[in-house]
């Protein structure tokens, strides 16, 4: 089962390639616990 949706998840990446935001701080917008998460 999948924890997040694909909509999510490319939301996400989105946002952060576009270089606005660190993932610490995408992290904490979409409830994410663990910021290792995003970089992965």
């Amino acid at each position: 089962m999948e924890k997040y949706s694909f909509e999510i998840k490319k939301k996400i990446v989105s946002e952060y390639l576009s270089g606005n935001k660190s993932p610490c701080c995408l992290a904490r917008k979409y409830g994410i616990t663990n910021k290792r998460m995003i970089l992965n």
